[in-house]
């Protein structure tokens, strides 16, 4: 059984500022509000703690692995346990003319995915997540603009 999630957002800013943003984990409770915390060191192989939230707007904290952490290109994770349930999430940063193009991306696998699909993040949770990252990455640092995200927000 498996479940996946692929979507894309174009930005009008540098990959390099987008890495900034994205890896600035102390703001993302500001912008994301599917992965409100994040706490731990950005290492390849290090061990890190993930506040996720739910469909339902809960929050759970998981235990994670980065398994990439390339600056300014990509930033990967997996959790969960063998045959049972897995999950890897990416995000790829493209440059490109003007700007770049940013993946997120999630897989899910095992035996238990058809039981937790209403705890699994959903794509409108990543658009969400795409568009805060836009917005915040193209806005000015501490300007008026900045996003700020409901942490109780439901998605669906």
């Amino acid at each position: 059984m498996a479940h996946r999630i692929r979507t894309v957002i174009q930005i009008t800013a540098s990959a390099e500022h987008v890495w900034e943003v994205l890896t600035d984990f102390d703001s993302w409770p500001e912008w994301n509000a599917a992965d409100p915390g994040f706490s731990g060191s950005l290492k390849e192989g290090a061990r890190v703690e993930l506040t996720s939230a739910t469909p339902t707007g809960k929050t759970q904290n998981l235990k994670i692995k980065l398994t990439a952490v390339d600056p300014g290109r990509q930033l990967s994770w997996e959790s969960g346990f063998p045959l049972l349930f897995k999950a890897r999430h990416t995000f790829r940063i493209q440059a490109e003319e003007g700007g770049c193009v940013v993946h997120n991306d999630a897989f899910f696998r095992g035996l238990l995915v058809p039981f937790l699909r209403g705890q699994l993040p959903t794509e409108t949770m990543f658009t969400e997540t795409n568009r805060g990252l836009k917005h915040r990455a193209e806005s000015v640092e501490g300007g008026e603009n900045q996003v700020r995200r409901d942490d109780n927000r439901r998605f669906r």
